[in-house]
């Protein structure tokens, strides 16, 4: 059975008190808005839930709002859960850096348009404008350089992710997808590989035959034979499951999870670092 989760207390410094049926009502009101994205029920208590469900409530059709808000809202309240900052203001540089370089590349989601990445980072930029003149904080100011540092090559790590990923499951995007057909071919494929390893592996180097891979965990090296050389970056990290035929030297990406710069390795963990 599915634990109940915990509501924090109300009264602290960064939570909402009910307080007259007015405000349960509007807490009603936002708690149905807030299912929309997803959002946790206890962020529904803190400042950034209701901001949220405001700035939702302005654009509420928006596919890019949704998804930008399924993120954000899964970064504070699942991914930092008791260190979310107090306020806006006193989220720091390293809040950011995160949210951008690690958190959103591991929720990245396989779109037709390969657009994930453009449409959070705009809605992003247009969030932080909106509380600059609804909260009097200076926010965009302070993000807009790592949004235009993340934006093109983030894209180009979408786009890698997104052709890959479709190599086992091709016809995803169609109306007839069967999810369960592609799923069963795909185990068979896992299983003709003698040797597998799954984890998070930073490119060590690139040469024309292939690429050095180094598992973070292990410092275990791999040489990898089936991904374009021409669209990967020395340094970047990448999450998934690889795989070696038995009569072969080299190995192979099978299942791709993720694609990370090199500059959010240090939010997967200080142990890991390369």
């Amino acid at each position: 059975m599915k634990k109940r989760e915990a509501v924090p207390e109300y009264g602290g410094s960064h939570t909402t008190s009910l307080e007259c049926p007015e405000d349960h009502q509007d807490m009603l009101d936002m708690f149905r808005v807030s299912r929309e994205f997803k959002m946790k029920y206890r962020g529904l208590l803190y400042y950034y839930g209701k901001d949220f469900v405001a700035f939702k409530k302005e654009n509420r059709d928006s596919q890019g709002r949704n998804l930008f808000l399924e993120v954000i809202a899964s970064y504070m309240t699942l991914h930092l859960e008791d260190e979310c900052p107090d306020s806006w203001n006193e989220c720091p540089y390293p809040f950011w850096e995160e949210l951008i370089f690690t958190y959103l590349p591991s929720k990245t989601k396989i779109l037709p348009e390969k657009n994930f990445t453009h449409l959070f980072l705009h809605e992003l930029h247009a969030f932080l404008t909106w509380l600059d003149e609804r909260e009097h904080t200076a926010l965009s100011p302070k993000v807009l350089p790592f949004i235009k540092e993340s934006l093109p090559m983030l894209s180009r790590y979408e786009s890698l992710f997104a052709d890959l990923f479709l190599r086992n499951y091709p016809k995803m995007h169609q109306p007839d997808w069967n999810y369960r057909a592609d799923m069963a071919i795909a185990d068979q494929k896992w299983n003709l590989y003698a040797e597998r390893a799954q984890g998070l592996f930073q490119v060590h180097s690139i040469e024309k035959e292939g690429i050095l891979f180094i598992d973070l965990l292990t410092r275990f090296p791999y040489f990898i034979r089936n991904v374009p050389v021409h669209r990967i970056d020395e340094g970047m990290v990448i999450a998934g499951a690889i795989g070696r035929r038995e009569s072969g030297m080299v190995w192979d990406l099978v299942f791709p999870d993720g694609f990370f710069p090199k500059r959010g390795i240090k939010y997967i963990g200080e142990d890991l670092v390369y």
